[in-house]
């Protein structure tokens, strides 16, 4: 289908774009990949981030979390994108956190984005991490912003 190609498309280029933006130290490039209010949930918790500095603070617990752990290549694969409606796609994929050597950095991940285009742009409204084992990356990921975690239903 056309439709999901191009929403492939869309959250393959979100996932590059953040992915530089994260090899190359850069907040700001990462931070207008998103929407605020911005939801990040994952296994172990739910905030809301209302301000692009929460989601720099997150940024750079992430980028300190991958240093920790000898992480130096994000490596996220779209396994599904499609139009949930004309401005939003819904897009889903797995991360794989990689050592120089190419070893693992710890167990893939798959995560859910909602992806809305607003501001003349696709952007990421929100993101649910499904993060079982790795409780400093929870940690990392859950920093910032207002706990919200009685409505998370993971």
């Amino acid at each position: 289908m056309l439709e999901d190609g191009l929403a492939k498309e869309v959250a393959e280029d979100l996932l590059h774009r953040t992915g530089v933006a994260l090899a190359s130290d850069d907040a700001e490039s990462f931070v207008a990949c998103f929407l605020f209010p911005q939801v990040i949930e994952t296994t172990k918790g739910a905030r809301v981030l209302y301000t692009p500095d929460e989601l720099k603070e997150v940024f750079y617990e992430v980028r300190d979390y991958h240093r920790e752990t000898g992480a130096s290549n994000l490596v996220r694969t779209v396994v599904t994108a499609e139009f949930a409606e004309p401005r939003v796609i819904l897009s889903t994929h797995v991360s794989h956190h990689l050592k120089a050597c190419g070893a693992p950095s710890g167990k893939p991940y798959p995560a859910l984005s909602v992806l809305r285009y607003k501001e003349r742009a696709w952007k990421i409204e929100s993101c649910v991490y499904v993060v079982l084992e790795d409780q400093p990356l929870n940690e990392a990921l859950l920093k910032c912003g207002e706990d919200i975690s009685k409505n998370n239903y993971l």
